[in-house]
């Protein structure tokens, strides 16, 4: 900061020695405030940004999560289902079995 103001006290200096420079001074200063104004606005885009990709990513992640969970419960469900109709099926064959 100190650099930039002596650079630019001594571009103010050249400014009331030379009109032209004072013009392009002029113009110097008003991109320097631009640049920050920038910087402000920036600034407050990309921390909202940050925190909107990460609930993004946290939301892929529990939809992720939520498959998973539903593939193995179902897949647990599945097998209990398929234990039950061949236990059933193993009662009906020996009842049938012990008929003869």
């Amino acid at each position: 900061r100190r650099l930039r103001r002596a650079a630019l006290d001594d571009l103010a200096e050249l400014a009331q020695r030379d009109q032209p420079v004072a013009v392009r001074v002029a113009r110097l200063e008003e991109q320097l405030e631009l640049g920050r104004v920038r910087a402000r606005r920036a600034h407050r885009v990309v921390l909202p940004l940050g925190e909107h990709v990460a609930r993004m990513v946290a939301m892929k992640n529990a939809t992720d999560s939520a498959g998973k969970m539903k593939r193995e419960l179902s897949l647990r469900f599945n097998r209990a289902r398929q234990a039950s109709i061949t236990t059933e099926l193993t009662e009906i064959i020996s009842g049938a079995q012990s008929l003869e």
